[in-house]
């Protein structure tokens, strides 16, 4: 896993503020386990994928080698998410108790993580003006080793490009819009056009809409054997990514959409 080990003799600096660059040749080990049954139980699938989120980004930090007795510093991450939301106020709170888990079994290598919290809501909505605005904060911040977020991937669109060009490590626990990472057909964008020709700072812990809709197509029309269906979204990126993947594999099995709206 990145990054590799430094030579034996030497030790890299720890510079605060920037995830995947300024690590230098660290080695990282991380082992997930995630509750092997979450089926019918959306809230602790969603409280794994927070602390995988987490645990990933705070991967990122890991020092040399382990010292004895007390912190060595502080690695300071942020989070951009639509708290005023419940699912995103869900995944704010998670992150913090994971936080609180890893400072209490002694931080990341000896080193204490500090949390910040960024909101990315307006008029009790998500807005993507918000989270470029709290990406810019962050940036401006050279504590800020990475973030989590952003949950939506809207805003991630527009975030990106501010932070690719700062090597900002960005890991989201909810962005399911595959263009923001892959580029295929059906995409108005591609991905390597919104980090401008930088190196990937962007990753997430769910899989994408292009998965995601057409295991839905194919549940509901070989294993319950529906055949006709309507379609109705709600407008959002992921709403029409997800109904739009379901739609074209539904109809390529032989089902019939009859409505769309």
């Amino acid at each position: 896993m990145w990054p590799h080990s430094p030579p034996a003799h030497s030790r890299p600096d720890f510079e605060l503020g920037r995830g995947r660059q300024v690590m230098g040749g660290v080695r990282c080990g991380l082992r997930i386990g995630l509750p092997t049954s979450t089926r019918g139980n959306h809230m602790v699938r969603a409280r794994g994928l927070i602390v995988l989120t987490t645990a990933a980004l705070v991967a990122f930090a890991c020092g040399g080698t382990t010292g004895g007795g007390g912190s060595k510093g502080t690695i300071k991450i942020g989070s951009d998410l639509p708290v005023c939301t419940i699912g995103g106020q869900a995944t704010a709170n998670g992150v913090q108790f994971a936080v609180n888990q890893k400072n209490a079994a002694g931080g990341v290598e000896g080193y204490t993580i500090a949390y910040q919290s960024f909101d990315d809501c307006r008029q009790g909505a998500y807005n993507a003006d918000a989270g470029v605005d709290n990406v810019r904060k962050m940036l401006d911040d050279k504590a800020f080793l990475s973030m989590i977020g952003p949950y939506n991937s809207g805003v991630a669109k527009a975030e990106i490009p501010i932070a690719a060009p700062q090597h900002f490590v960005m890991i989201s626990p909810a962005n399911t819009n595959p263009c923001l990472t892959k580029d295929i057909a059906g995409c108005t964008y591609h991905p390597q056009d919104l980090r401008a020709g930088n190196q990937n700072n962007y990753w997430r812990v769910v899989t994408t809409d292009d998965y995601q809709g057409p295991a839905m197509a194919d549940y509901m029309y070989k294993q319950l054997s529906i055949k006709n269906v309507g379609i109705l979204d709600d407008s959002t990126v992921f709403g029409v990514g997800i109904a739009g993947s379901f739609e074209a594999e539904f109809k390529k099995l032989g089902g019939t959409v009859a409505k769309h709206s």
